[in-house]
């Protein structure tokens, strides 16, 4: 039976961001088509009309791809909250919840900040080589790239106060499936796309313990591995083994590659 619970179903859902990536890409093929179709507008903005259609390109693409990705990751969503196909289902004490939450929110938010850094260096190099090539956009440009850095900031900002909120419940729930795993409103898949399940197995050098899943998503420069954490109730270790037990026939260690 699919659990319905409000605290539950509603957190951490990809439907949203489905959304959004069809609502961006429909934009940007607007902010393309714009100017090929409306010679008004091509002359209303002169030059800047080249810009937007450069901007609203790269959001479609973006966007229009990013989108399989959370198809795919709600369907995985799904199926974590049907009980029958779940290999685990856990809920935790407060003490349990609260040790294992805060370590967690401080690396999130290292890793949050390194990823502002990369994406606002990525975004001054590619406006700063427009302003070079032409000139006339020089304003434009600067104006493009501090939006982009504004709204990745913001994004990790928010992202990092919704995790907080998530982690500093009173308790944590946990639920594991063969294609993934969600943690208090946190989504891990592994199937799809190119992703798979490197490894699984049990930390035992902390309290609470934890299962680590080291699972391979595919990025720029072919699979790379990351890890995510569900700490095991003390109660649920003999069950902690009969999962690791389930996936092992999915696990593909020999493709293991650097652990982001």
């Amino acid at each position: 039976m699919q659990t319905t619970s409000a605290d539950s179903t509603t957190t951490g859902s990809p439907l949203k961001a489905f959304i959004i990536c069809y609502a961006v890409t429909i934009l940007g093929i607007v902010m393309v088509l714009l100017p090929i179709l409306f010679d008004g507008v091509e002359k209303a903005m002169g030059d800047g009309a080249f810009a937007m259609m450069l901007v609203g390109g790269f959001f479609a693409v973006t966007a229009f791809f990013s989108s399989f990705v959370f198809r795919h990751r709600l369907r995985v969503y799904r199926e974590l909250f049907h009980e029958e196909q779940l290999l685990a289902h856990w809920r935790y004490s407060e003490d349990e919840w609260h040790a294992f939450a805060g370590a967690e929110l401080a690396t999130e938010k290292s890793v949050k900040k390194l990823i502002v850094l990369i994406t606002a260096g990525f975004a001054l190099l590619y406006c700063g080589l427009m302003a070079v090539l032409y000139p006339k956009l020089t304003v434009l440009m600067i104006g493009v790239g501090l939006t982009i850095i504004a709204l990745v900031a913001g994004a990790a900002a928010l992202s990092t106060r919704i995790s907080r909120r998530r982690n500093l419940t009173p308790t944590g729930e946990a639920r594991i499936g063969r294609h993934g795993i969600w943690l208090n409103g946190a989504l891990h898949t592994w199937s799809g796309g190119g992703s798979y399940l490197v490894d699984c197995n049990l930390d035992n050098s902390i309290e609470p313990q934890c299962l680590v899943f080291s699972y391979a998503a595919i990025e720029r420069h072919g699979p790379q591995i990351h890890q995510a954490r569900i700490p095991v109730p003390h109660n649920h270790l003999d069950e902690a083994r009969q999962v690791i037990a389930a996936l092992r026939p999915d696990f593909k260690p020999n493709l293991r590659r650097k652990v982001n």
